[in-house]
Order: structure tokens, then C-alpha cells, then sequence
């Protein structure tokens, strides 16, 4: 695999050294992203400030979802190559994943790359904090594949994230900023004012679906987990313990996972953004998710329902251990959980908790703040 992983990238690095010999750099921004086929609400917000504070900066997105099958890689070269191109005659890249010619190749100087994660924040550790362990990649690959290289800045919601960021990316800690991340704009806005936008086509469309999400008696619950393979009993057990009159149960599952679950009450919303459901949400239930944090901007109740927690802090290990560390919001058991939610325990202190350490810099100038990032290096890369 190593040889194989070497002739590619030879192969890569000559034909982008062609790139950057027969295209000169322009002032241009280019979105690149593994993560989705659309461009993500982060990347959106940003190319919208950056566009309205310089009109005339050229703006490129490439997002492409990798399969995991070999077609599905094969596929995936011609957009590969489109994305050198830009990389090739851009000065700012931003990324929120691991992009392959992003950290393989060898960028022309002054290139600046932002690692805009896809995530809050980390419940569970990724990267570098999972080498050689079940749930991460092995070490050898990780070096092979120069896994999450060339960043010149990475992107956190928060103070206490700076350190699981720095060890997750293999970055120096002064590489990793608390700028917040223009979700948390879009979650502000809604915490501030639930009229301050329209209500999204796709929100719209659910509520036609589903009338339930307008019956404002029921108690609206948010299940989302992160991805499992074959988690589809867990979806069936939160929507039978949830179905009674007196709840609304929104199932939504992790994009790359399929859920349906039929009940009296149960709202399937697979393919909606979380930042559109959370504002129609009075509480969450997840477990290693970082919707956890996004829920915080808005003040709402977090509950880790966790059962299987031995065997993720042996496969992936925790940043954040629910069951240590917020023992009155985090159970093995669902029926203890639904007690607790039917008891009006909401728990004010983990919110405030998680609010204050992960998302604290949700002032609603985090997309402003990135925009100002993203500028001076152009400006400093014209000089």
C-alpha cells in the first residue's frame, strides 16, 4: 500500500508542478470539502461576508463526498485534479476535512490554508489522538497520506478546544485559534431572535410532512448520535420510550448513516441540516456528538445517552467522558435518562458548562472574524 501511496503521489506532485509552472496565482479564495456534495452553512456564511466586504475576490467551491468503494475513488480523480488546478492559482484554501491534494502536495509559497473543521468541537478523539487504536487510522498511513498537513491556521469554537485541536490536527497549539465558527452566527441569531430569518425551505417542507412539529403542547425531542454501523435498533428504542402524546421525536441520524423509524410522534429528518432543527428542539439527546456544543449556543438541555461507552473509550477514547464528567446528564441507561427529562431535570450547570469552555465565543462575530483572517493573508501575500 505504501508503494502504491508513493507512486500516486509522485505522479500528483509532477502534474501540479505543471499547474503552478502554467498558471500564475490570483487573488482567489477555493472551498474544498470531502465532507458533502453542497458547499456546508459554514462555508456559505464565510463566501458571503468575504464577498460582501470584497466583491471583487474570486470565490470557487469544489465539495465532493469520496465513496468509499473503489468506483467511487476512481470517480473521484477527475475532481481531484480540479481541485489542484485551484489550489494551484489560489491564495487562501479552506477546508473542512481532510482534503488529500491539500495535505499531500507542495503548495507554492504564500498559499495560506484555513482548516475549518466540520465540528464544534470533539467528544470523542479523531486524528492524530486516534493512531493505531480500533477506531483510528494507523500510523503508517497517517504519515503515507500526510494526514491533516500545510495548515497554516485550524479553527475552534472555543478555549478548551485549542488543545484537543492541536493534538487531533498534529499542530502546534498556536496554530489553533478560538475564532468560533459561522454556525454559531447562524445558532446565535436564532437564540437571540427565532424571527430573525426565514424559515428554511427544507424546515418548511418537514413541517408539512410532519404537522406534529406543530403541535407547541408536545415536548420536542432531538435525537442525534454519532455514526454507527447498524445503530438502527437505537433509533427504534428512542422512538418507542418517546412516542407517548406528550412528545415529538426527531430522529436524525449522522449524514454518511440511513435511519427511518415509523411511530406515533417521530419526525424523520435525514437529509435537514442540524442547524435548522435545533431551533425547533426543547432538548437533545446524544452521545458523542458534537451537536452537544451546537446545542449549547441555544441553551438547550443536553442529555449523553451512552451505552456503550466502555467500548468507545477502548476504540477511540473521550475528550470529553459524559458519564465523569456530567454524571446528571449522562446515563448507560435511556429509561434513567427519559426519568430525569420527565422529572423537568434540565440540568442548567452542564449547559452553562459546555457553553462557557467549548462554544464561547458565540458573541455572533465569528464569521466576521474568520473573514478578517482570511483578508490579511491576502492582503499580506499582495505586499
Amino acid at each position: 500500500m505504501r508503494i502504491l501511496i508513493a507512486v500516486a503521489t509522485w505522479i500528483a506532485q509532477g502534474l501540479y508542478a505543471v499547474l503552478k509552472a502554467l498558471f500564475p496565482a490570483r487573488r482567489k479564495a477555493v472551498f474544498l470539502s470531502r465532507q458533502s456534495d453542497t458547499p456546508s452553512r459554514d462555508f456559505v456564511m464565510l463566501a458571503e461576508e468575504l464577498r460582501r466586504r470584497e466583491p471583487d475576490l474570486e470565490i470557487v467551491m469544489r465539495c465532493r463526498m469520496v465513496g468509499r468503494s473503489t468506483g467511487g475513488r476512481l470517480a473521484a480523480i477527475a475532481p481531484t485534479i480540479g481541485q489542484m488546478y485551484h489550489l494551484a492559482t489560489s491564495r487562501v484554501c479552506i477546508v473542512d476535512g481532510y482534503v488529500i491534494p491539500v495535505s499531500l502536495l507542495t503548495h507554492r509559497p504564500g498559499l495560506y490554508v484555513v482548516q475549518l473543521w466540520h465540528a464544534l468541537g470533539a467528544v470523542k478523539r479523531f486524528g492524530y489522538q486516534t493512531l493505531d487504536r480500533p477506531g483510528g487510522h494507523s500510523s503508517s498511513l497517517a504519515s503515507a497520506m500526510r494526514m491533516h498537513r500545510n495548515y497554516d491556521a485550524v479553527l475552534c469554537a472555543g478555549p478548551a478546544t485549542v488543545p484537543m485541536f492541536a493534538e487531533a490536527f498534529g499542530v502546534d497549539p498556536s496554530v489553533v485559534l478560538p475564532t468560533g465558527l459561522p454556525r454559531m452566527d447562524y445558532l446565535r441569531a436564532h437564540a437571540d431572535d427565532a424571527r430573525v430569518t426565514p424559515v428554511p425551505p427544507v424546515v418548511a417542507t418537514l413541517r408539512r410532512r410532519f404537522p406534529v412539529l406543530d403541535d407547541h403542547e408536545r415536548t420536542v425531542v432531538l435525537y442525534a448520535p454519532t455514526f454507527r454501523r447498524g445503530g438502527g435498533e437505537r433509533y427504534r428504542d428512542v422512538a418507542e420510550r418517546f412516542s407517548g402524546e406528550g412528545y415529538t421525536l426527531i430522529i436524525k441520524p449522522h449524514p454518511l448513516e440511513a435511519a427511518w423509524v415509523e411511530g406515533s410522534g417521530v419526525v424523520n429528518a435525514g437529509g435537514v441540516d442540524i442547524l435548522d432543527l435545533l431551533p425547533l428542539c426543547d432538548l437533545v439527546i446524544t452521545d458523542y456528538s458534537a451537536v452537544a456544543f451546537e446545542a449549547c449556543v441555544l441553551d438547550l438541555p443536553v442529555y449523553f445517552w451512552v451505552y456503550d461507552i466502555d467500548e468507545y473509550r477502548a476504540a477511540h477514547g473521550l475528550n470529553l467522558d459524559p458519564l465523569t464528567e456530567m454524571p446528571q446528564a449522562s446515563s448507560r441507561d435511556l429509561e434513567t435518562l427519559a426519568g430525569r427529562i420527565e422529572a423537568g431535570d434540565t440540568h442548567p450547570e452542564v449547559t452553562r458548562m459546555l457553553k462557557e469552555r467549548h462554544v464561547s465565543e458565540a458573541d455572533g462575530r465569528c464569521t466576521e472574524r474568520i473573514a478578517d483572517l482570511v483578508l490579511d493573508s491576502l492582503n499580506a501575500a499582495r505586499t
